[in-house]
Parts: C-alpha cells; structure tokens; sequence
C-alpha cells in the first residue's frame, strides 16, 4: 500500500469507525445505568428488603462489563 491508502485509512478510522466505538461503550454503560435506576425507581420499600441481592447483582454484572 502506498501512503495515499494509508492515509486515508488512517482518516476514515479516527474520523468515522473510532467515534463510533467509543459511543457504543458509552450507549452501553448508559444503558447499564439506566437499567439500574429503574430497577431502584420501581421497587417499593418492602420489596426492596427482599430484592436487596438482585440489585447487588445487577450492579456487579454492570461494573465487570
């Protein structure tokens, strides 16, 4: 490959597939967190006392990925 090829893969990478990755994890993570707060938005008190480990776990399974 010439330098031409490589500079214009190097641009259509930092310019369009880079951004795309890095707001892929973020929709992730968002998503992640979201799911959370609507976990916690939902429970009622009693409910909470019972569920206290399903939340726990949802918060590890979210912090591990």
């Amino acid at each position: 490959m010439n330098k031409r090829t490589h500079i214009m893969l190097f641009t259509a990478f930092s310019l369009v597939i880079g951004p795309l990755i890095i707001l892929g994890f973020l929709f992730r993570i968002l998503g992640d967190l979201l799911g959370i707060l609507g976990w916690l938005c939902w429970m009622e008190p009693r409910m909470a006392v019972r569920d206290w480990n399903k939340l726990k776990d949802k918060i590890k399974l979210a912090w591990k990925n």
